[in-house]
């Protein structure tokens, strides 16, 4: 059997091809933050399509933890609110197991932008998937910052590894990009 890392690389590109064959027309859309016009993209909406093909991921629905979920927009820690670093956070997606305490088991949590974001906001995700990942509260197994162009999607996938001094850190796993092939 496959390891665990192998398995989510994986799942990860699997769901990155049919996310970008069936939804990539969702990219070029203008969010809400990037116009003014009346048709606007909220990005929770393009979440939500990448969210659906990571749940149809066998890796992404079980594991010896038991059963999985993808959650979007998850902003709870048990009946309370979900903190990082004393801030309410509200991760774009997770997979995970719902229960709390000693039962509590956390997969993955992802960060998305368009390509259009600046450049300060990419990198706060990618601090903010860090925190998540080496938090001993949350103890996420792997995190992904992606990034939806109009022609691929990009993700950096990091994995929980625990350094020689004992302490979690995030480590980069893999480059993921996802490119539309030429016709």
């Amino acid at each position: 059997m496959a390891d665990l890392s192998s398995e989510v690389l994986q799942a990860i590109q699997k769901a990155f091809e049919q996310f970008f064959d069936e939804d990539s027309s969702l990219f070029g859309l203008p969010l809400e933050s990037d116009c003014s016009e009346v048709r606007k993209l909220h990005e929770v909406c393009i979440n939500h399509k990448l969210a659906e093909k990571f749940s149809i991921q066998p890796c992404f629905s079980k594991s010896k933890h038991g059963a999985l979920h993808v959650d979007i927009e998850f902003n709870r820690k048990g009946a309370g609110p979900k903190e990082l670093n004393g801030i309410l956070v509200r991760p774009d997606i997770i997979v995970h197991n719902r229960k709390s305490a000693d039962e509590k088991f956390n997969l993955l949590v992802v960060e998305c932008k368009k390509g259009s974001a600046a450049r300060g906001e990419i990198e706060e995700d990618r601090k903010k998937v860090a925190s998540f990942i080496t938090s001993e509260e949350y103890a996420y197994q792997y995190g992904l910052c992606v990034i939806y162009k109009d022609d691929s999607v990009y993700g950096e996938l990091y994995e929980r590894k625990v350094s020689m001094a004992g302490e979690p850190e995030a480590i980069l796993l893999q480059k993921i990009d996802c490119r539309r092939s030429k016709s």
